[in-house]
């Protein structure tokens, strides 16, 4: 109940413990959470879409934009249309070793600097080897131009200025 200016009491929206006003409510019954909107703020028995419940408060707090499902303002599950999501945030597009698998930046396999659908591999990163099925590996006894097989039997830069080296 809300106590009005006259002394009287005014019952509380419903499944409303205590308001602030007949739009307001600042605690809910148990079991209910608190729905902030332009309207004012009501109790549900869970958060709508595009919320995610803050626990300390008890309150549905809305998706940053673009979010339509979220578990934190910083952690969203899945993006609206025509964004990617990335670990946790919604893009326009994947960065550079990651690739779009149903509108979710996934990290290219090992070794592999740029990849499209499917894992395919087009850039292999420093020292890795494009191979026929597109997956980069390290070669076996020797490494590209600009490469030296390493003592670990995998291939390091070579001084910048170097076209092949035997060492760094």
């Amino acid at each position: 109940y809300q106590l009005l200016t006259t002394g009287a009491c005014q019952a509380c929206l419903l499944n409303c413990d205590t308001c602030d006003s007949s739009t307001t409510c600042s605690q809910c019954k148990s079991g209910f959470v608190r729905v902030v909107s332009s309207n004012g703020t009501t109790c549900t028995n869970s958060c709508p879409s595009g919320n995610y419940l803050e626990s300390t408060t008890n309150t549905c707090i809305t998706c940053s934009s673009n979010c339509l499902n979220c578990t934190s303002t910083m952690n969203c599950l899945i993006c609206s249309s025509n964004l990617i999501l990335y670990q946790g945030y919604c893009i326009s597009s994947c960065p550079t070793g990651y690739t779009n698998i149903n509108q979710t930046c996934l990290a290219c396999l090992t070794g592999c600097k740029v990849c499209g659908p499917l894992y395919n591999c087009t850039t292999c990163s420093s020292g890795f080897t494009l191979s026929s099925n597109n997956s980069c590996v390290v070669p076996p006894n020797n490494c590209s131009n600009g490469y030296y097989l390493n003592a670990l039997s995998s291939c390091s830069q070579c001084y910048p200025t170097c076209n092949t080296c035997n060492g760094g």
